[in-house]
């Protein structure tokens, strides 16, 4: 049984940029598309663009990159809880926020332990 730090260091070899593993690993996502994301640290919104594949959510600075470099950050879906929020400055321009809390086993191994979202409309969540 591989451990989860095992499990996390497969994710990140498979997102390394070699022609074979690139090719196969966005040659089916399961649904992609543009997504606002809030920053961690200076909490300034990002369009990026995100591939759902299997149980993790992988994003992107666009979708050019996408066959070309490896993501900017990938988010494990894993036991993780996904809830409906609001944006705190009032920005009212944001309706469609929800934050991605991640399960305690990914604690850690990841940039940060929650991740907050928006859609461009209800029907793109």
């Amino acid at each position: 049984k591989l451990t989860m730090k095992a499990k996390m260091k497969g994710v990140i070899d498979a997102m390394k940029p070699t022609t074979q593993n690139q090719a196969c690993m966005w040659s089916e996502p399961d649904i992609v598309g543009w997504l606002d994301k809030r920053g961690g640290k200076f909490k300034s919104w990002k369009k990026r663009f995100f591939v759902l594949q299997g149980s993790y959510l992988f994003y992107f600075e666009n979708d050019f990159k996408v066959q070309a470099k490896s993501p900017l950050g990938v988010i494990p879906l894993d036991a993780s809880t996904v809830n409906a929020t609001t944006e705190e400055s009032g920005d009212s321009s944001r309706k469609y926020i929800f934050s991605i809390c991640l399960g305690k086993q990914f604690l850690g191994y990841s940039k940060r332990d929650t991740y907050v979202v928006a859609a461009p409309s209800h029907q793109a969540l």
